[in-house]
């Protein structure tokens, strides 16, 4: 069983459940980064068609489902690698930890929250890839760029800290959501980066 397949829907989430029970968690968990790639290359290598948006779609379904039903005792974080040599993008690690209790206050809202339209996830997916790893001001550069462009409302430290783990401090991410840290140059550089231009 291979993630294209599962992609391409000649197997559904009961099938991959089934395959999987009796399986190690060291073996799901590898099972699992290798379809959460899967969903991260196709639209890069095949295009973002309305076809492979259904393809990557289905790929992130089978792993929140398999997990909710072989992991119940954990939940999925997603951490990106972008390799320095050009190499495709690929999902090194995906960390399991115990489920928290639930805290005081409002729950965060997710960051897709924040984006202006209905992009299927489009602009989240593109910042992982380019933003992945960066911290403050190189971390903020590109939500500003998003902001600027009138795809993104201004996102909150929490939002975008729990969308893509350790972006830095609250004080430098508050310090640098602002516009007027950056040139006209470094906001357009960025805007071009993820196709916003």
């Amino acid at each position: 069983m291979k993630p294209v397949e599962i992609a391409e829907g000649i197997f559904n989430s009961i099938d991959v459940i089934n395959y999987l029970k009796g399986h190690s968690e060291i073996c799901i968990k590898d099972f699992l980064d290798d379809m959460l790639a899967e969903s991260i290359v196709l639209p890069m290598m095949a295009g973002n068609t309305p076809a492979n948006i259904i393809k990557t779609n289905r790929l992130r379904k089978v792993v929140d489902l398999v997990c909710e039903e072989l992991m119940p005792d954990y939940e999925l974080k997603r951490t990106f690698h972008i390799p320095k040599n050009g190499a495709l993008p690929k999902l090194v690690v995906s960390q399991r930890c115990k489920k928290t209790t639930q805290k005081r206050g409002r729950p965060v809202k997710p960051l897709q929250t924040k984006v202006i339209g209905n992009d299927n996830g489009e602009l989240i997916q593109k910042l992982h890839i380019i933003a992945e790893g960066k911290k403050g001001k190189d971390f903020c550069l590109f939500l500003v760029a998003c902001i600027v462009a009138g795809k993104m409302v201004k996102p909150t430290y929490n939002q975008a800290d729990s969308e893509f783990g350790d972006i830095g401090s609250r004080q430098n991410f508050n310090r640098y959501i602002d516009k007027r840290k950056y040139s006209d140059d470094e906001i357009e550089c960025a805007k071009k980066a993820l196709g916003l231009s």
